[in-house]
């Protein structure tokens, strides 16, 4: 009788206790979070002979965050300006990011008009990759 007690409290939260279930991990997986960046990465020098450069362009950017979720996809938060007193149109090989391997990525989802001196902030897509972003550069 006295292991009763506790067996069946031992059996009452067993039962109760959720595990996380496949859907569960999968809506997990497509949150994206921002990335702890500890450093202000501009001195970078990969081995690459195919290193990317982003398309000749007037825009610059003024401010980035970068984010990521855990089924590999790479964004980053952009504040871009045209520095042009006229219209430009902002493309995908205007921005090009480096990831901590080394490897870059051109931008997927850009396709904006942007006013003379126009400041525009938009979440870009850079693909699918194991490694975290350290830097994007426009020029």
């Amino acid at each position: 009788m006295k292991y009763l007690l506790p067996g069946i409290l031992l059996l009452v939260m067993t039962v109760n206790y959720r595990t996380a279930s496949a859907d569960d991990i999968l809506i997990d997986d497509h949150i994206l979070h921002f990335d702890d960046i500890q450093e202000n990465f501009q001195n970078l020098n990969f081995k690459d002979e195919k290193k990317i450069r982003p398309g000749s362009s007037v825009f610059e950017i003024i401010e980035k965050h970068f984010m990521s979720n855990g089924l590999g996809e790479r964004w980053a938060v952009v504040t871009i300006k045209n520095t042009s007193p006229g219209k430009r149109l902002l493309k995908n090989e205007n921005i090009v990011a480096t990831h901590a391997n080394g490897s870059q990525s051109i931008a997927q989802n850009l396709d904006e008009a942007l006013d003379g001196n126009e400041i525009l902030t938009k979440a870009v897509l850079f693909g699918i990759h194991k490694f975290p972003i350290l830097t994007i550069e426009t020029r």
